[in-house]
């Protein structure tokens, strides 16, 4: 991923949005360029995961968490399959409750604690996994979205497994 250079999505000019390149490893450490797309990311991505299909899903912006497109749905071949903002996640009543800071939305709970093995391996969506579950601020929901055809449905507890990082 390179970072684009729109640094403050609310005030500045926006230059280059962020790009995504993707290889394909071929041994021995070396790498084959499959396809470079641009993200809808003006600066980057906050979470971004990719998946044994080539499907890629990518949630926030860095510095301004919440604001326009909050999650987005990508192709193989990077086209977008959907791209949503909070309005077309919550109702106006749960748009609410979720607490503004200075420059974000905090709508979801954080992936934070990443851990890379020394292989420099980061965490892994499960082979075959086709849907991703975000918790969310809102106690005892849930959002769970289908990789392939970028549909959400919002769950409650128990109803999918959020995503979440092991601190090794």
């Amino acid at each position: 991923m390179v970072p684009g250079d729109s640094k403050n999505l609310f005030h500045a000019p926006k230059g280059p949005y962020a790009t995504a390149e993707l290889s394909r490893g071929t041994g021995a450490d070396l790498y084959t360029p499959v396809r470079t797309f641009t993200l809808l990311n003006p600066v980057a991505p906050v979470d971004l995961f990719l998946t044994d299909t080539g499907h890629l899903i990518a949630f926030d912006n860095w510095h301004n968490m919440g604001y326009g497109k909050v999650a987005v749905l990508y192709r193989p071949d990077g086209s977008v399959v959907r791209a949503y903002s909070l309005e077309d996640l919550f109702s106006a009543e749960d748009l609410a409750r979720i607490a503004p800071s200075v420059f974000s939305k905090w709508w979801r709970m954080p992936l934070n604690g990443l851990t890379f093995s020394s292989e420099g391996e980061g965490p892994k969506l499960a082979s075959g996994q086709r849907s991703i579950c975000i918790a969310t601020e809102i106690k005892g929901r849930n959002l769970e979205f289908d990789l392939e055809t970028g549909g959400f449905a919002p769950r409650a507890e128990g109803q999918c497994t959020p995503l979440r990082y092991e601190r090794k």
